[in-house]
């Protein structure tokens, strides 16, 4: 029980750190006038750079804007420092933008910008610290909205969302707007970015009967691996695994099969690596020999960490640390192993 609760505590903790978002087939509308296409990735922990193609990395002083068929994002001095923000509204009054790694929205008006701040707010003080709700942009647009007598009681009860927002910004613009983000109305795509992989693991224990404790077993994996939502850092895999482990005076040819049995967390990404947390959530095992058979079905909850390295676009090259609940068995719980993206 405590070693679930600490794998859950970290999960949750885990998705409020680094991530990414990808922009795919995207035009890069330079300062200079000039045009790059490509796909753009924007990493949290490098707000000040994007990625084109994973290859090459770009300043965001040098871009005026940044389109596809889908988004809009625009470079925006804010406090005296270059922002690429998301356009969610771009009207002929009013227009909505959205800060990528800290999710605050911005109103700008007659060349002016209002951080329209909301939701949980940390307050801090010398002798605590606590969250407070703020309903501070309910106030910004009421003060925008003062041409518009008829928006001011919609502006009092807004919620904090972006597509009550844009729905709000589009009606002060009275459906006057040159761009409007798509996915302010819609989900975003389940189950994308599919990849294969292929993996050589030398772990301790990674059965459900007792091995030689002077052994370790060795194993082969082919799986499959997909990002539960489209931007998510959250992906799930399903694997076949095949090993040989010597148990007492026999030889067991073991094969584990599982389905979304692995979960995983991008939480520090860059343009040419990532690192993520994997948890082994479930296993069906079936073991046997020349005499006898067994199979087990249960839970494991065995956490990891992983280092990914793109040697290419979509070709990467990937080691593991296995069972850090098992400090003891470290550093022979590890795997290796290669991944391409469909």
């Amino acid at each position: 029980m405590r070693k679930l609760l600490l794998i859950t505590t970290f999960l949750l903790f885990s998705q409020n750190l680094f991530g990414q978002v990808v922009f795919k087939e995207s035009k890069i509308h330079l300062k200079s006038d000039s045009i790059i296409e490509g796909d753009v990735y924007l990493f949290d922990s490098n707000p000040l750079q994007i990625s084109i193609n994973k290859e090459s990395n770009r300043n965001i002083n040098t871009i005026k804007y940044i389109e596809n068929n889908d988004y809009l994002l625009r470079s925006i001095v804010i406090n005296s420092t270059n922002k690429l923000l998301i356009a969610i509204v771009e009207g002929d009054s009013l227009s909505l933008y959205k800060e990528n790694e800290s999710k605050l929205f911005y109103a700008i008006k007659d060349d002016n910008i209002y951080n329209l701040e909301g939701g949980k707010v940390l307050i801090e003080n010398k002798s605590k610290s606590y969250y407070r709700q703020s309903y501070q942009y309910r106030g910004i647009l009421r003060c925008l909205s003062k041409d518009k007598p008829e928006l001011l009681k919609k502006a009092s009860d807004l919620d904090y969302s972006e597509k009550d927002l844009c729905i709000f910004v589009i009606e002060y613009n009275n459906n006057k707007t040159s761009f409007i983000k798509k996915e302010s109305n819609q989900k975003g795509r389940c189950f994308s970015e599919w990849e294969v992989f292929f993996q050589y693991l030398y772990i301790k224990n990674n059965l459900y009967y007792q091995p030689n404790p002077n052994t370790t077993p060795s194993f082969y994996q082919f799986g499959t691996r997909t990002y539960i939502k489209e931007g998510s850092r959250s992906s799930i895999s399903t694997s076949v695994e095949y090993g040989k482990n010597s148990w007492e005076h026999y030889y067991y040819y073991v094969n584990i099969i599982q389905l979304n049995f692995n979960y995983f967390v991008d939480f520090y990404k860059t343009n040419n690596s990532d690192i993520y947390l994997n948890v082994r959530l479930f296993d069906i095992t079936y073991v046997w020999n020349n005499n006898e058979s067994s199979y087990n079905i249960g839970p494991r909850f065995n956490v990891g960490f992983g280092y990914r390295y793109h040697i290419k676009e979509k070709l990467n090259l990937f080691v593991e640390l296995n069972q850090l609940l098992n400090l003891e068995k470290i550093p022979s719980n590890f795997s290796l192993g290669f991944s391409y993206r469909m």
